[in-house]
């Protein structure tokens, strides 16, 4: 495929191809991702038992009962932790092997193209797609799309939960989740596009680095040192102010997220605290959603976070993709 047609794929695309990948491992894929699922469930139902043993020490006072309702509560923390690690171990293990399968596949491209192909790309512009590229590429595959998944799979969780206990609070909750959402999709494109300029400006002062250093002799001859130095001090600026631009954009899209997360907590704490005087639900059953709430906003937090850095290091991708 050609230059300016990898450059028009789109995202989706380019993680379709990437997750051939990741199934090549299924024997290592389909029990960490049963170890995640069985994690972030386990993780879902954990508010609930806190919230049953505050319910039960407020209003029914017997010893037994929350002793009971802690007992379920360890194991759900036991099996949690267990399964947690289980996940860590086998999303790691994953992820060595994708370092070498896209590096592998990568060297061996490289080495069956065209003599005239190394004659209009420097080497230092290849050195960079073995090595920083393909490591983001990794890291999105392995740590970001296990951490996206697992917490998916607690927002849902956690939603069922939050309706079963009150729907008009849940319903309060998602009033602002359309223009989440919104926000959410608008920084994560942005981020794709900044984190391949980004990638591209690290490849040109690479390449600078290795025509200099490569021809240091006739450098030496002209006198031409300082030159050169502030040069590749140029093309390390153009970094530094692409990575300004995606600190910014970070600082903008926390400030919104979080801002809309506690609005929706405040107007929580104020509907709810109104049901619980109307009758219309128990102060245990506040208590937990309000839990689940918390929770919630951490879950959507971080899904939010990796789900940027995906987009981002899909960006890379497409890089190597070339």
């Amino acid at each position: 495929m050609k230059n300016h047609e990898i450059l028009g794929l789109s995202a989706l695309w380019i993680a379709k191809v990437l997750s051939l990948y990741v199934m090549h491992h299924w024997h290592l894929v389909i029990p960490g991702v049963f170890c995640l699922c069985v994690y972030a469930i386990t993780r879902v139902f954990i508010p609930d038992f806190i919230g049953r043993v505050i319910h039960a020490v407020a209003e029914s006072g017997d010893m037994r009962s929350v002793v009971s309702i802690i007992l379920w509560l360890a194991v759900l923390a036991f099996t949690s932790t267990l399964f947690g690690g289980f996940r860590g171990s086998l999303f790691t293990a994953i992820s060595g092997y994708l370092s070498r399968d896209i590096r592998r596949d990568l060297f061996r491209s490289l080495v069956k193209q065209d003599i005239a192909f190394y004659d209009n790309t420097k080497t230092g512009d290849l050195i960079s797609r073995l090595s920083s590229d393909t490591a983001t590429v990794i890291s999105s595959m392995s740590t970001n799309i296990n951490v996206c998944s697992r917490n998916g799979i607690m927002i849902i969780g956690s939603i069922v939960v939050m309706l079963g206990i009150s729907w008009r609070l849940t319903i309060t909750c998602f009033v602002t989740a359309p223009a989440f959402a919104v926000i959410t999709k608008y920084f994560a494109d942005y981020l794709d596009k900044l984190a391949e300029k980004t990638q591209d400006a690290l490849s040109d002062t690479n390449k600078k680095a290795e025509e200099v250093l490569s021809q240091m002799r006739t450098v030496r001859s002209f006198a031409n040192e300082e030159t050169e130095a502030v040069n590749y001090e140029t093309a390390l600026e153009k970094t530094v102010h692409l990575n300004n631009k995606k600190a910014f954009a970070y600082l903008l899209n926390l400030w919104i997220t979080e801002g809309m997360q506690h609005g929706a907590l405040i107007v929580v704490l104020l509907y709810g605290g109104y049901l619980v005087i109307d009758k219309q639900m128990s102060a245990g059953q506040l208590v937990t959603f309000f839990l689940y709430q918390m929770n919630f906003a951490e879950y959507v937090y971080w899904f939010n976070v990796c789900f940027t850095d995906t987009m981002a290091s899909i960006g890379a991708s497409r890089k190597v993709a070339k």
